[in-house]
């Protein structure tokens, strides 16, 4: 049986500033507990996975630290880039890793601004081409493109945002109108970026080729139905 009662009798505080306590109690016990208890019906996101395998590691290197009866199986520039990561926890209880270019474990923390302005811009539009001008949408996309500045900080100073819409005999002037309230009016996101970068948006309507579905219209045959 491997011993599972292991203790570091020393422990570096310039190297465990508390990481090691945000990764158990941020990710292994949201993704772990209901496994643990032997919910074996619940589903394995990405994200739970990735938060699973981040406890694995982590562990395996505390693990692998405290065995000195052999050379360590982790060198310290791989232990580094492994503590560099950042594990990010939101206000509505979401987990994610963010990272830089060399470490690549997630996003870097720039990149989530502009996918924040795509969500930001499409739950806006897609909701008013639906509800308000009742447009057969069958399928959405937002790609975002930026520019930032050479020196730091380096902000976005041009943004480029082209709206993808899909679907039956979409109306040109709806989706004008439902950029134009987007972009002045509700996207936050997009009011903050702004503040730097100019906006450039663009849009496309792709007609959908299958056929729109319809209410169907059932007749019933029989005798004393009520």
């Amino acid at each position: 049986m491997p011993r599972l009662d292991w203790k570091a009798n020393v422990v570096c505080e310039s190297c465990n500033n508390g990481w090691m306590s945000d990764i158990e109690n941020d990710h292994a016990k949201p993704a772990m507990t209901d496994l643990i208890l032997g919910k074996t019906s619940i589903p394995i996101t990405l994200e739970r996975s990735r938060s699973i395998a981040l406890f694995g590691f982590k562990t395996a290197v505390v693990i692998d630290h405290l065995k000195r009866d052999r050379p360590p199986f982790f060198d310290r520039e791989v232990r580094y880039e492994f503590r560099k990561s950042l594990a990010a926890t939101t206000g509505s209880e979401h987990h994610m890793l963010l990272d830089d270019a060399a470490g690549g474990s997630g996003p870097k923390p720039v990149e989530l601004v502009a996918v924040g302005l795509a969500g930001c811009t499409a739950f806006d539009v897609i909701t008013i081409l639906r509800q308000k001008y009742h447009q057969k949408v069958t399928g959405y996309e937002v790609r975002v493109e930026a520019d930032q500045a050479e020196r730091p900080p380096q902000v976005f100073t041009s943004v480029r945002i082209h709206h993808v819409v899909t679907g039956f005999e979409i109306d040109h002037a709806a989706i004008e109108e439902a950029i134009r309230l987007s972009e002045e009016k509700y996207c936050s996101v997009g009011a903050m970026v702004k503040q730097t970068a100019s906006l450039h948006t663009t849009y496309e309507i792709v007609e959908e080729k299958t056929q729109w579905l319809a209410p169907a219209l059932a007749t019933v045959e029989g005798e004393n139905l009520r």
